[in-house]
């Protein structure tokens, strides 16, 4: 039995999170709007989805938690601000994770800086 929560975003889409054990990594889904094909068949895909750790869960919920008691921004503060910190993001960035088309620009851009 799988634990799961989901929450409709902004673009009409819906984020899915699940866990299968107790401290087991989450898999978050991000699922397309629903949408009706030429056949007229409703349908709803998958966007994208990725893994992520349990240890990575616990510090997004703490950085979260201090950010929200300091009232620091919570994701702003990290805004990539002059080439130098693109740089270091791009070179972070695991691109085996990423949907295509994504995925080759993130390789293209890595290769160029």
């Amino acid at each position: 039995m799988s634990n799961r929560i989901s929450f409709e975003v902004n673009n009409g889409g819906t984020l899915t999170f699940e866990q299968e054990q107790h401290d087991g990594h989450v898999d978050a889904i991000v699922w397309d709007v629903i949408a009706q094909d030429e056949t007229g068949v409703i349908r709803r895909g998958v966007r994208h989805g990725y893994e992520i750790s349990a240890g990575d869960m616990v510090l997004l919920f703490d950085h979260y938690a201090q950010c929200k008691s300091t009232g620091a921004p919570i994701v702003n503060e990290y805004e990539p601000r002059t080439i130098n910190d693109m740089r270091a993001l791009l070179k972070m960035i695991r691109t085996d994770q990423l949907p295509e088309p994504a995925r080759s620009l993130a390789e293209k851009l890595q290769r160029e800086i």
